[in-house]
């Protein structure tokens, strides 16, 4: 369970990384990820080569109720950022409440599930970064909107805070007229190298220099904790390995000494070694394949709960791991029947019979 749940999360991060791929762009500040641009350079960009789209984000650096619960939020030009992020869908008419509405916004079904939050619902989430015109990081939102609450729809856009950037740039008291980062939209993505270094070396000389990536690098250095994670899950799994072998060893070891004098009754009755150590591999191999099988349903069960409570998209434990756990599980079987093999191959019948 502990190989399914420690592996399922960084094989969803990888799996969810490759999904992003290179068919957007974001543009930062080369000096740093918060840092501002001004909005006036998305009219810049829109006329770079193969540029399809440009539209941009400002972070909220959000938090519902306390810090233990984070809202990943932003203001946004809605009707461009739906364009750019396709895969996020929202109905037109939730949409059209929003678009009316100064302080509306579209939550992510994963989001909305993870707080209760229903249409219709003000919610207040404190900033970390903007301090309103009142003088406080409170900003009250009315949830208009759900996206992607079907079926089919794609969950790992189905979390976060979306509204409307005029809310934030007429309301926050610093750093009016800038943005965070622009999105871009591509026509041709197998340029997209390119278009990054065309990008950067138009705001070359500019007071504001920036910093293009792909969406899978952009959250690639947003996680770049990822890669001490993976690192602990490989140790914390190679502990459990061990202990897994040594005492389900230990187990075998003691079963098979406590039959030695069976084992040696069915080689004098002509049985080979070959047969005594498939009945060997036998009884390890369900207490193996069961355990891990077991462990893997209920470490899938658990991710969902696991997902909410980071606040992340709900992924599903993907395939390889399951095919990982299930071969681990067989090269213990294999491992912890080698010994009872090796020492009843030496034993001769007479010595088998009386118990050595």
């Amino acid at each position: 369970m502990l190989y399914a749940v420690l592996n399922g999360v960084v094989s969803g991060f990888d799996g969810a990384l490759d999904r992003l791929g290179d068919t957007r762009l974001r543009v930062l500040n080369r000096t740093g990820p918060l840092e501002p641009l001004p909005i006036a350079y998305g009219a810049r960009l829109s006329t770079v080569e193969n540029v399809r789209k440009v539209t941009h984000a400002t972070l909220l650096g959000g938090y519902y109720q306390d810090l233990n619960q984070p809202v990943s939020s932003a203001g946004v030009d809605l009707v461009e950022f739906l364009d750019v992020i396709a895969e996020m869908r929202v109905p037109p008419d939730q949409l059209d409440r929003v678009l009316a509405s100064r302080s509306g916004a579209v939550v992510g079904s994963s989001t909305a599930n993870r707080f209760g939050w229903r249409l219709g619902d003000r919610v207040p989430i404190k900033s970390a970064f903007w301090i309103n015109n009142q003088s406080n990081e409170t900003w009250t939102f009315e949830v208009l909107a759900i996206a992607n609450s079907g079926p089919d729809d794609d969950k790992l856009y189905a979390d976060g805070l979306f509204f409307d950037y005029r809310y934030l740039n007429e309301s926050r008291t610093a750093q009016k007229d800038t943005v965070q980062h622009f999105i871009v939209a591509l026509d041709d993505p197998t340029r997209a190298a390119t278009v990054a270094s065309a990008i950067d070396e138009l705001f070359s000389n500019s007071p504001h220099q920036t910093r293009t990536l792909s969406e899978k690098q952009w959250v690639s250095s947003q996680l770049s904790q990822i890669e001490d994670l993976r690192l602990f899950v490989e140790l914390v799994v190679g502990a459990v390995f061990f202990s897994l072998l040594f005492l389900t060893g230990t187990m075998m070891v003691q079963a098979a000494k406590a039959r030695t004098p069976e084992f040696g009754i069915l080689k004098a009755m002509g049985f080979g070694d070959g047969a005594i150590a498939m009945t060997i591999l036998a009884e390890s191999s369900p207490v193996c394949l069961g355990g891990a099988a077991v462990g893997l349903v209920v470490g899938a069960l658990s991710l969902p709960v696991i997902y909410e409570f980071v606040g992340g998209p709900v992924l599903p434990l993907p395939l390889g791991v399951y095919a990982s756990g299930l071969a681990f599980a067989i090269g213990l079987s294999g491992l912890i029947s080698l010994w009872p093999i090796i020492h009843l191959r030496r034993l001769s019948v007479t010595q088998a019979i009386a118990g050595r």
